[in-house]
Formats: structure tokens, sequence, C-alpha cells
């Protein structure tokens, strides 16, 4: 375990590069798309013992101003010149961290101490083996944080491999752990659901992909503040039975490993960037409801980041829908890089790129 953090700095890097093959240039795909440097402004304030980059760049709101942006592996620390120091003034926590932004203030959330930081869902252990916690998106009600994140287990032989997949429930303000137990359908039908919560008809929707990169549905009941009753899209109706569930029509892409599904004007969005060898490609799909069938098709924008510096690589765009502003979508996309030293050296590229969509580009 020492040999993989001397070798790759991010063990989110490890997942992105496993299925790294080839990254194209970067070009504007679509009129009208535009980058948005405040968001990134607002995260990442000056200070010490702050967040000062990652990737994941998955928020969640949390009331009217106020989001929660979870995060993979991330760096905490000060930035001087945009370099970050050594290991010790600049920790890099492995698996997970929060960062809450209401208006203007940035708070990071972490374990440990800001001195001494851990990830806020620790890591653990699985046969004697190291494993972290990747975090999904989620959803506030009631004051408490619902959320899935996925339990990966570092190997000498296999590398790394998905474990099991855990819904977690944490009280606001403060985050506290309420409880934390596996999901029952990823040991069934593999499928690691925990993206593009939403309610509709008292049903809690999420999203999931699989191994071959398909778009699956699940959804559930709240009761007494849990989610329950679990029903599985089996392509023409819903299943308690999770073996049953089949993937959604007209996505014909890989989906990435992180991806955003959510309700806008009536219709469906979903976001994703290319699963495919990690392709800089962003796509929007369109559907009239949760489940489909997914129809125009939109390339909104490729990533130009390896076009200039051919060690970079783009991944896991997501949609922040929250912060939607003079009928533009925020969206991001994470940054990083095959040699781990850069991202010490040049603290800008561990850090995720923010663009504004005009949902006309989208939708028509």
């Amino acid at each position: 375990m020492k040999r993989i953090r001397t070798t790759l700095k991010s063990l989110s890097a490890l997942l992105a590069l496993f299925f790294l093959t080839n990254c194209g240039g970067g070009t504007l795909a679509g009129n009208g798309v535009v980058p948005d440097t405040t968001m990134l402004r607002l995260l990442c304030p000056p200070g010490k013992d702050l967040f000062t980059g990652s990737d994941g760049a998955i928020s969640v709101p949390v009331s009217e101003g106020k989001s929660l942006w979870i995060w993979g592996d991330a760096f905490m620390g000060e930035v001087v010149d945009n370099q970050r120091g050594d290991s010790v003034s600049t920790p890099l926590i492995y698996g997970n961290l929060f960062v809450e932004l209401d208006g203007k203030r940035a708070r990071t959330i972490c374990g440990g101490t800001p001195r001494h930081p851990q990830p806020v869902i620790p890591s653990d252990s699985v046969d004697g083996k190291q494993a972290v916690y990747w975090p999904h998106h989620g959803f506030v009600r009631n004051g408490i944080l619902h959320t899935y994140m996925v339990r990966i287990v570092f190997d000498p032989v296999l590398w790394f491999y998905t474990h099991s997949v855990s819904y977690i429930r944490m009280r606001l303000p403060d985050y506290e752990l309420i409880d934390q137990q596996d999901d029952a359908a990823y040991p069934v039908n593999k499928v690691w659901y925990g993206f593009g919560w939403f309610e509709l008809g008292g049903w809690y929707y999420t999203y999931g992909g699989t191994e071959s990169r398909e778009l699956h549905a699940a959804r559930a009941r709240l009761v007494d503040d849990k989610l329950c009753g679990w029903e599985y899209f089996d392509g023409a109706g819903w299943s308690g039975d999770p073996l049953k569930t089949r993937r959604l029509e007209g996505v014909d892409i890989r989906i990435s490993t992180q991806f955003s599904v959510f309700p806008h004007d009536g219709k469906y969005i979903l976001l994703t960037q290319d699963g495919d060898a990690l392709s800089n490609d962003i796509y929007s799909f369109v559907a009239d409801s949760p489940t489909g069938p997914w129809r125009n098709k939109k390339l909104l924008y490729t990533a130009p980041e390896p076009a200039a510096n051919d060690r970079l690589y783009t991944y896991n765009a997501m949609a922040h829908p929250q912060y939607d502003r003079d009928g533009m979508l925020l969206i991001s996309y994470c940054v990083n890089s095959k040699r781990s030293r850069d991202i010490w050296e040049d603290a800008s590229i561990y850090r995720p790129r923010f663009l504004r969509v005009p949902y006309d580009l989208i939708l028509n």
C-alpha cells in the first residue's frame, strides 16, 4: 500500500488511469458554452488548513443558497505560488472530503483535525487490505444527508476492486454519522446506485452504472427518515427484485463512473462524460420520464486540457442545477495528470473546471 501511495498520489487517479487509453484534443462543441471561474474561487479560498483541490465535485443542495460539495481524494493545506508543499504541509486525504458552500462562505469538513485531517467517512480494511470510500450523490431531507459511497479495496494482485456500496445517513449541521449500511442490491445485480437523486410522487429516484457502463434506475420510499421498499426498473415497470433490473434505453455511449440525472421543466436530463477510454466529450440526453427512453443526444463540450498537455486527462462531468442562472446549467469536470508530481507542482491541475451550458442547447 505504501508503494501505491508513492506511485499515485490520488486513489481516484487509479480508477481513471485504469480506463485511460487515449485522450483526444479539446474543442468547444456548442454555441453559448462559456467557462465559469467564480465557483472555483468560492470553493478554494486562500488560507491555511482549507480544501485546495480534488476530483469528484458532487454537489447536494442543503437549503436555499447552501450546498454540500462532496469530494473524492482531496488536498488540504495551503497553496503558495500555485504550488502545494510536501505531504505534511499539504496532506492528501484518501477517500472523501466535504465542503459546505453557504453563499460565498466555504467551510471545509473533514475527520481528524485540520492539521491532521482524515476522510469524513473513515477508511477501513477488508481481509487486511486497505479500503476507502469514494462518494456518490445524495440528498437532504429533514436535516439528514442521505448519500451513497462505494467501498474500494486495494489488492496487490487485482490492483483494486469494488467491494460494496454503502448507504450513509448523517445529521446536519455537523454531518454527524447516524448509520451506515451496505446496499443490498449491489451483491445481486452489481449496479452501483447513488447518482441523480430526486423525489417524484412520493418516490426517491436514483441511478447507477455497471462495469459495462450501462445506466440503471431504482427508487425507494422515505419512511421515518430512512430509505426502504426498494424497486428496480425492469424494462417495462418496477420490480422488488434487484436481479430484474434492465438498462435504460436510448443511451448509446458508455456512461462515466460519475454522472447526473435531474428533472428540468417537465423533462429529465442525463449529463455524462463519454465513459469510453476516458473520452473528453461531455454529452446530454433528454427523456420524458425518469426511466426514458433517452433521446436528443447532444455533444456539449470537449475538454481541451489533454490537447495542451498530453499528461493530463479529464473525467466524470457532473451537473449542478441548483446553480442555474439566466437559462444556463452549471457543469463541472475533473482534471488529473498521469505524472503524480504534477498535481503538487501545479495546484491548478487537480481542481475541477466549471462551464455554463445553455438549456436551449440541451433541450432543442
